[in-house]
């Protein structure tokens, strides 16, 4: 049977992954110590959002002033946004509506922007650019939100002793992503307990049946 182009995508996540291992570490990710900063605010839209909630609680846990706000939230209270404030901007696309319409409208002191796509508007208005290196995608983000998990710890390791192990995650992700051992990560996903820091065990919902 041919692969889809989407399951040609998820075969392809490791080699997206040593990509971004593999390429120059983005210059002024030294920058994001800057001792004038007094709060750092991840945003996005979507996936490329919520692939920043590893990092902003890494920076919370460590007693950092780090704020997690989708951007549609942000234009409505720009108000989190100073000329002390490091933005943290995620887009795949780097052009995303209110991403884009967040750039206009804010001045922080400091923005970084992680970004598929190096001529976007993102890329081309950050301060410090943080490619993904993913590539072209067929269908939904598949590369590229793996590739923005590796760039999120990236840029936690700016703020100290986080380290990225991408080489490592690449090989993880190699070792899983043939159909049948990915089908069975995922069942046994489902069969675990899943368990908060305050111990509180999640029951799996049961299989959903059909409406």
């Amino acid at each position: 049977m041919t692969a889809t182009p989407f399951e040609l995508d998820i075969a392809a996540q490791a080699d997206a992954l040593l990509a971004f291992a593999d390429a120059p570490v983005p210059s002024g990710l030294d920058r994001l110590a800057d001792p004038v900063v007094d709060r750092i605010v991840f945003t996005g839209m979507g996936s490329s959002h919520f692939a920043a909630l590893p990092t902003w609680r890494l920076l919370v846990a460590a007693g950092l002033p780090a704020w997690w706000v989708d951007t549609a939230t942000l234009l409505d209270t720009p108000q989190l946004v100073s000329g002390t404030t490091l933005l943290v901007a995620t887009s795949q696309s780097g052009a995303s509506g209110e991403v884009v319409a967040a750039l206009d409208a804010l001045t922080p002191r400091l923005t970084v922007g992680i970004t598929n796509d190096t001529g976007s508007p993102l890329a081309r208005h950050c301060d410090v650019l943080v490619p993904l290196h993913s590539g072209s995608e067929a269908t939904v983000s598949t590369k590229s939100y793996l590739n923005t998990l590796a760039a999120q710890r990236l840029v936690a390791t700016a703020f100290g002793g986080y380290p990225a192990d991408v080489a490592d995650a690449a090989a993880a992700v190699r070792r899983i992503v043939p159909a049948a051992q990915l089908a069975e990560a995922a069942r046994g996903w489902q069969r675990a307990p899943h368990r908060r820091s305050s111990g509180t065990t999640i029951t799996p919902l049961p299989p959903s049946t059909p409406a």
